[in-house]
């Protein structure tokens, strides 16, 4: 592929004298105002926003192993393996809360709390 207006990646196709290298891609959207995108790169990241970098980094990681201990395939492979666990997460709804155990003894023999002080 071509450098798509990336200098490192330019410099790289110049070097190299080819642009046929496998190369993994991360991209920041396309949901940015026209030109402000600089900006948005070179910004301060919101929580959220550095959460997602983190799993984003991490995906990446991933992705990088595989592809140098198995190559292209594996690392593809391994893509579509993290791509489904991430649609089953999603697709998943929330389990409830589970129950703390902080009944007291009374409470288990009488099941009455401290505060219910009804009589019967």
């Amino acid at each position: 592929g071509s450098h798509g207006g990336h200098n490192g990646i330019y410099s790289l196709i110049y070097h190299l004298n080819t642009n046929q290298f496998p190369r993994l891609r991360l991209g920041i959207g396309s949901t940015h105002e026209k030109g402000k995108m600089a900006q948005f790169v070179l910004g301060k990241l919101t929580y959220e926003e550095f959460q997602t970098l983190q799993e984003v980094f991490s995906t990446g990681d991933m992705l990088m192993q595989a592809f140098v201990t198995g190559g292209i395939k594996h690392m593809l492979d391994e893509n579509s393996k993290i791509r489904d666990l991430q649609a089953l997460q999603v697709a998943k709804p929330e389990e409830p809360a589970a129950e703390t155990g902080t009944d007291s003894e009374s409470e288990k023999e009488t099941g009455q709390t401290e505060t219910d002080n009804t009589e019967e």
